[in-house]
């Protein structure tokens, strides 16, 4: 993501090149905004070269913050949490976030009284999924996969 994708005034950012190629604009709340702007402050302070590719998260050498690199990270936390990493797509994994934001969603929005199938819709556009069958069957498989609660 580079800095122009991410408004931390109207707490938004677009997600671009996605596997289903679409471009959407992803609301995020206000203390993941006020986490970022803390992020900007320290990365704007460092002794870095500044990079004109305007990357928002950046190594330590000022290029863009790699794959491999954010991987290694979350392997990091789970074992300063003490969560087990079995490893061979059994997690957990850093995807599994993302079933567990899909799962918690569609259980916050019912239990606000949020009709399933008005929320289905809702959740299949914010995750851009193509389809509602789609969204449908990754709700179920991340259920039975959802490491974090």
């Amino acid at each position: 993501m580079r800095n122009t994708d991410i408004n931390l005034t109207d707490n938004f950012l677009v997600i671009k090149d996605t596997k289903n190629g679409k471009q959407r604009m992803i609301p995020i709340s206000e203390s993941l905004s006020s986490v970022c702007r803390d992020y900007v402050h320290h990365r704007d302070s460092l002794p870095l070269p500044k990079s004109d590719g305007g990357y928002f998260f950046i190594s330590l050498n000022g290029t863009a913050c790699s794959t491999d690199a954010v991987y290694r990270w979350f392997r990091e936390l789970l074992k300063i949490a003490r969560i087990p990493f079995t490893g061979n797509h059994h997690g957990p994994r850093l995807h599994d976030l993302r079933h567990t934001f899909a799962v918690n969603s569609l259980a916050q929005m019912a239990e606000c009284g949020v009709d399933l199938y008005c929320a289905l819709p809702i959740l299949s556009t914010y995750l851009g999924h193509q389809s509602l069958s789609a969204t449908d069957s990754y709700v179920v498989s991340a259920r039975k996969r959802t490491f974090f609660q």
